[in-house]
Formats: structure tokens, C-alpha cells, sequence
């Protein structure tokens, strides 16, 4: 399984596609954490400039939420990423994390 570091950043504007399965899993988590931040890690294919994101995870047992911050349960996510990456043969791969915004604008972090 490649790390996370070493996955190749787009360098130009991409096409996002999202299964249902994966938006309902974020749609899910970010219902059950109303007043705090959750996340997860979204799993998926590229295509040259456009990422399709077959799964999404949430944030695991031992993440962390606050009203303006959140730290996912590393170890969790990392165990889902090398699951899905190995019973995948390497077609699905991280694609990237999400994590929502219950007490500022609807739009992506600064980092």
C-alpha cells in the first residue's frame, strides 16, 4: 500500500465524482455530529484529471471532534485504506480526507 505521502497531488483543476454509497456515508456522519466536526477518508479511482470516489469511512472510534476542529482515528483509517486497498488489487486508493463545517461557511479548509 503506497503512503499517504507519496500519493500524487492533482496539479490541475479535476472533475470530482461521488458514488451514493459514499455521499451517504458523509451525509450519515455529519448528521450524527450535529454541533461538532466529523470526517473520514474518501477511497476511489483517477482518470487524468477526474477522481471518482467509490467509499467514504468515518472518522473511527478513537477520532477526535471539536466545534471547530476534528482529528480522525489514524490508526482506523489506515487499517480501512489497506483493506480496501488490497482487496481492490490496488485499483481503489486514498483519494483524500473530508471532514464538515457545522459552525462556518459550506466551502473548503484553508489547508
Amino acid at each position: 500500500m503506497p503512503n499517504v505521502s507519496a500519493v500524487q497531488h492533482l496539479t490541475s483543476p479535476a472533475r470530482v465524482f461521488v458514488s451514493r454509497a459514499a455521499y451517504d456515508v458523509v451525509r450519515a456522519e455529519s448528521r450524527r455530529f450535529t454541533f461538532r466536526e466529523p470526517g473520514g477518508v474518501l477511497f476511489g479511482y483517477r482518470v487524468g484529471t477526474e477522481v471518482v470516489v467509490t467509499a467514504a469511512t468515518g472518522p473511527g472510534p478513537r477520532a477526535r471532534h471539536g466545534a471547530r476542529s476534528f482529528e480522525p482515528d489514524s490508526a482506523y483509517c489506515q487499517r480501512l485504506l489497506g483493506a480496501v486497498y488490497r482487496e481492490s488489487g490496488g485499483a481503489i486508493a486514498y483519494q483524500g480526507d473530508w471532514h464538515t463545517h457545522p459552525h462556518g461557511a459550506v466551502e473548503p479548509s484553508e489547508l
